[in-house]
């Protein structure tokens, strides 16, 4: 199991998913599934085009927004952890103030 520190407080987390994950990725999955529901509609509606039965796929669903995640990973930096010879992108006032190692929770005092 791989056990993932906290940058700002050094602590061993359960999860880090938030909020805005959890959401952006419950609004990409719907917006997928009715898609791919929609493909399946209008496949039927080809085959029963000609017949006693007939079948209309509609107009395509409309998507769910997905709005992005605020801080995104591009406005974060590179920081080097010398405990675990590894890099991970923290936070600007982290990499400046002092951070927790995500991979083993000792605290690097990284000033440039």
């Amino acid at each position: 199991m791989l056990e993932l520190f906290c940058p700002s407080c050094g602590l061993a987390g359960e999860s880090y998913i938030t909020e805005d994950v959890l959401e952006l990725a419950i609004a990409m999955t719907k917006n997928k599934a009715m898609d791919m529901i929609h493909k399946e509609f209008k496949k039927m509606e080809r085959q029963f085009r000609k017949g006693p039965v007939t079948f209309k796929a509609g107009k395509p669903p409309k998507h769910e927004r997905e709005d992005p995640i605020r801080s995104g990973i591009e406005a974060m930096e590179i920081a080097s952890f010398p405990c675990c010879q590894r890099t991970a992108k923290v936070k600007p006032i982290l990499k400046m103030t002092g951070c927790y190692c995500p991979f083993c929770g000792v605290k690097n005092y990284e000033v440039e």
